[in-house]
């Protein structure tokens, strides 16, 4: 994109394969990383690729560790480096987990809602006196939450 947050070229990230809706999370400039969901039945997992040129070529797709019953994720780069990530590994259960490694291995850390129906959609960002808001759907799709935490809970610290 442009300074005027126009889009000025594109490039795939998935090599064809079956991974949609990238959540992608930049360190700086030249690398980022994309975290999609699996759109193929035979997938469970959560799939990364990585960038080191600016977006301009991405790794080979790669299933991480982590399961997801093919839901969107939400991360964000928090200010200590680590990186915050809520996923699903089930439909009735939202997780935090984080990374010190730019995404290549994950810990859960927390379960943020489990077993009243569906959470998904979630949405997160740091705001500027460092605290987390995250964001999700419940009751599939009927409500949404909005909690607030630091970044030391958020790390389990």
């Amino acid at each position: 994109m442009d300074a005027n947050g126009y889009v000025r070229d594109k490039r795939r990230m998935s090599q064809g394969h079956l991974a949609i809706q990238p959540m992608i999370v930049p360190f700086d400039a030249n690398n980022a990383v994309a975290l999609m969901r699996s759109f193929n039945d035979e997938t469970d997992r959560l799939i990364a690729t990585w960038t080191t040129d600016g977006g301009q070529s991405w790794s080979e797709t790669t299933p991480l560790e982590l399961p997801n019953p093919s839901a969107p994720v939400a991360a964000v780069l928090l200010s200590s480096g680590a990186l915050l990530m809520a996923f699903n590994d089930v439909p009735d259960r939202l997780n935090l987990a984080v990374s010190d490694d730019r995404g290549h291995t994950w810990t859960v850390v927390h379960t943020i809602e489990q077993g009243n129906g569906e959470v998904r959609y979630p949405a997160m960002a740091q705001l500027p006196d460092g605290d987390i808001v995250l964001s999700y759907s419940t009751g599939t799709k009927r409500g949404i939450k909005a909690l607030v935490f630091n970044e030391k809970w958020a790390l389990g610290l």
